[in-house]
């Protein structure tokens, strides 16, 4: 019979484990995301819900309650985010998946207004498993690219040979703020959507979480990307 663990019951090395072999893995359902997601109390709070089954891990799910400094605010936006989804093994029950999803969606109910997975990969084939616990399934577009393959125009790969913009990674706290500007400037002006405050791409910075890859101009830093990686793909 299936069991739902919460952090301290959640054994480690198999939670590791899981997420490196299953199809459904990401970077951003490992425990080292979940310590990044806790160190950073001011902005998050963390939570991870397990499934066991024959003294074996099946299923795990990670995310974060969004924090906002004002009182009023943060009770009008307070949201669950799961970046890249649930994690889920090749044996994992389908009694057990929607065990998971309708535990955290009770346990989180008075914290958020709304939980929501972002799923990096096709979950489908555990679309029953989503409904059935309360969730609306939407399929989501993504794009993989295949950095062996060069497909840029000719006169865009014209264009980047006049340039004298040089691409390299950030190797000081001042650059990833001189990034920063360049990033909340893109999203205030074109995005249009909520950005994290500098703490959090410094503390990515500091614990050695993410890198940060910046384009330069004259000595200037004009763009660039923050992108995690674990053994199968890199994510910007």
């Amino acid at each position: 019979m299936a069991q739902i663990l919460t952090y301290n019951q959640i054994d480690r090395q198999q939670w590791s484990e899981l997420v490196r072999t299953s199809e459904t893995g990401t970077w951003f359902q490992s425990p080292e995301a979940y310590d990044f997601f806790a160190s950073l109390p001011e902005l998050m709070e963390p939570f991870v819900y397990g499934v066991e089954s024959g003294g074996k891990l099946t299923a795990v799910c990670v995310g974060y309650v969004t924090k906002e400094p004002n009182p009023i605010q943060q009770f009008f936006t307070r949201r669950a985010i799961i970046i890249g989804g649930v994690v889920v093994a090749a044996n994992c029950a389908k009694e057990g998946a929607v065990g998971l999803l309708s535990y955290l969606r009770k346990d989180l109910g008075a914290e958020a207004i709304y939980i929501e997975c972002r799923n990096f990969n096709d979950f489908s084939p555990w679309e029953e498993a989503f409904e059935a616990a309360g969730f609306s399934y939407k399929p989501h577009l993504n794009f993989h690219v295949n950095p062996s393959t060069n497909n840029l125009s000719d006169n865009r790969k014209r264009q980047l040979k006049k340039s004298d913009a040089i691409t390299e990674l950030a190797n000081s706290e001042l650059e990833i703020s001189e990034w920063y500007k360049v990033l909340s400037k893109l999203y205030r002006t074109k995005v249009k959507t909520p950005l994290w405050p500098i703490d959090f791409f410094l503390e990515a910075y500091r614990q050695n979480i993410a890198k940060f890859l910046l384009v330069k101009h004259a000595g200037r830093v004009i763009g660039g990307s923050m992108v995690v990686a674990d053994e199968r793909t890199v994510y910007e």
